[in-house]
């Protein structure tokens, strides 16, 4: 019998548009149906980093995490080093690692897929020590976290989040400058004007950037560089029809670690949705399988 304990952010739009009446409820019976022992937390968001702590010290084997991609992994960056398992509801915009591990939406279903899903050992990354599960954004991308930050606190409707995210990205497109980066990786230094930096956690591929496995044990930086207004919206055009890794104006490099530096003492950097002020030199690694999260069986995936 597992000791499950579920924290839920309470302010999740997925509970806020009123799509799921009683999400305790329909998380107890899953996990009940097998056997398991399930505690439940519905959290607001200041106060999930402090249940976080708490679960890392209490007698619960597995922790589920309900949130998006940035709660997600201000949960790893308090229970990486613990003996906890880690479960990923996914109650945010994008949820790249709930989608990764073959969670699925709406909530009901992602519930029952996690009550089978089994436990795997996945890559972490780094930026000078604080581990990220997915991306980690400079330039444009955090431009958009900036905006979007503005807007967390609004309750939206749907279509006004949507809108919202979307407006968010059309100012960054509008207001990136370009900034000079070194890439140092292996004994050699790369200098590069650019207006983007996305560093991933694993290799993303394809039109809907899925990983094919979550430990390769590597990073890969991929540096935007800085061009004509039309050629950004060519890249866009790539990202969307999976282009991106054929266009001339990305740079791609992969390796264990890397160093990136520029011309300030700090910058503003995304780490999974998050944005955070992080001094350069910026020192990148994988932490191999370090990690224990449930991955949906083959079959649900």
């Amino acid at each position: 019998m597992r000791k499950i304990l579920a924290i839920l952010n309470a302010r999740a739009g997925t509970f806020l548009d009123g799509q799921v009446p009683d999400p305790a409820g329909t998380l107890k019976r899953a996990f009940s149906a097998r056997g398991d022992r399930v505690d439940v937390v519905l959290a607001k968001p200041r106060s999930i980093g402090d249940h976080l702590r708490q679960a890392k010290v209490s007698d619960h084997d597995t922790i589920l995490i309900g949130g998006g991609d940035g709660t997600v992994g201000r949960a790893l960056s308090i229970l990486t080093d613990s003996d906890k398992t880690l479960g990923v509801l996914p109650l945010g915009t994008i949820n790249i690692l709930a989608r990764d591990l073959g969670i699925p939406f709406p909530y009901e279903q992602a519930v029952e897929t996690l009550a089978a899903a089994e436990p795997m050992r996945i890559d972490l990354g780094l930026i000078n020590g604080k581990p990220f599960h997915s991306v980690c954004g400079l330039g444009y991308f955090a431009h958009v976290a900036r905006a979007r930050e503005r807007l967390r606190d609004l309750s939206l409707p749907v279509l006004g989040r949507h809108a919202a995210w979307a407006m968010s990205h059309f100012r960054a497109f509008r207001q990136s400058g370009r900034f000079t980066v070194m890439v140092e990786t292996g004994g050699d230094a790369h200098v590069l004007d650019a207006y983007a930096v996305l560093v991933t956690a694993n290799r993303f591929g394809g039109t809907d950037w899925r990983r094919a496995n979550l430990d390769g044990g590597l990073i890969e930086i991929h540096v935007a560089k800085d061009v004509s207004m039309l050629r950004r919206a060519m890249l866009g055009r790539d990202l969307v029809t999976g282009a991106w890794r054929d266009n001339p104006d990305i740079e791609t490099f992969a390796a264990r670690s890397f160093m990136i530096s520029g011309t300030r003492p700090r910058r503003w950097i995304t780490r999974d949705g998050e944005l955070f002020y992080e001094r350069t030199p910026m020192r990148f690694q994988v932490k191999p399988k370090a990690v224990t999260v449930l991955k949906a069986r083959s079959a649900e995936a």
